[in-house]
């Protein structure tokens, strides 16, 4: 078991977002794996980008923005679910 507390954890500023990692592929013991909260700063974009051998799942927390996906726009409530 291993607990992580959020408020342990430091931000860092990326552009355009501010990340904080909970669990890297050492602490999971997968490659690749990586566990952490995204805040997209307001007015802001996350630069477009893709990842060959990688899976993000994104749980929303507010619906103030959306997702490009392959050039569709996802409109995103709270709760949702995004597997790319």
């Amino acid at each position: 078991m291993k607990l992580i507390k959020e408020d342990n954890k430091e931000w860092l500023d990326k552009k355009g977002y501010s990340k904080k990692i909970f669990l890297n592929d050492k602490d999971l013991n997968y490659p690749g794996a990586l566990v952490q909260l995204i805040k997209i700063k307001p007015g802001e974009t996350a630069e477009i980008h893709h990842h060959k051998k990688q899976i993000e799942i994104f749980y929303f927390l507010n619906e103030n923005g959306y997702f490009i996906v392959n050039e569709k726009k996802i409109d995103l409530k709270i709760g949702d679910v995004l597997v790319i």
